[in-house]
């Protein structure tokens, strides 16, 4: 009897199901609107205090869909962790976007209009204050949400927020 299969469908159900994966990351977690998919992975599972984690969001505009890219005079697609004082929040690394007309304004804008991804690191445990913090936990739930405009090639949409959460284990 193969099992691989079923080793691979239990790994997928794992994974959308926000439970810790077999691969050591915290998990993936996939939504879908209207105008965009994505799945967000953070990487490990477990984390020690001062080293860093990775948050990889990829994101799929629909068909005839873009977000906008930073430096666009709309909402950017972006990462908006929730604030917490275990925790140092880096830079988020965009890809390079690309130049759209935007016709019904006639104007041109820095857009995503083909799947890209997001990353961003963070790091519990940054300073000594945040270690001391984590020194009293088990565990460490990190939420946020991915945020963004979205436009076809007649209508812009309202901004939206598409929340997401991960727990995560701390080392001792």
């Amino acid at each position: 009897m193969n099992i691989r299969p079923l080793v691979c469908a239990l790994a997928l159900l794992i994974a959308g199901s926000g439970a810790a994966p077999l691969n050591g990351a915290a998990g993936a977690i996939s939504r879908s609107t209207r105008h965009l998919a994505f799945t967000a992975t953070l990487a490990p599972d477990i984390v020690t205090p001062g080293a860093k984690m990775s948050l990889a969001v990829d994101v799929r505009p629909k068909t005839g869909m873009h977000v906008y890219a930073p430096g666009a005079m709309y909402r950017p697609v972006a990462i908006a962790i929730e604030p917490n004082s275990a925790l140092q929040i880096h830079e988020t690394i965009y890809p390079p976007p690309t130049s759209y007309h935007f016709r019904p304004l006639n104007e041109d804008v820095l857009v995503y209009e083909k799947p890209f991804r997001l990353t961003l690191e963070i790091t519990p445990g940054w300073t000594p204050l945040q270690r001391e913090i984590l020194r009293t936990q088990d565990r460490l739930t990190i939420k946020g949400q991915l945020t963004y405009q979205a436009c076809d090639d007649k209508v812009c949409f309202l901004p939206a927020s598409v929340p997401f959460e991960w727990g995560v284990r701390i080392a001792r």
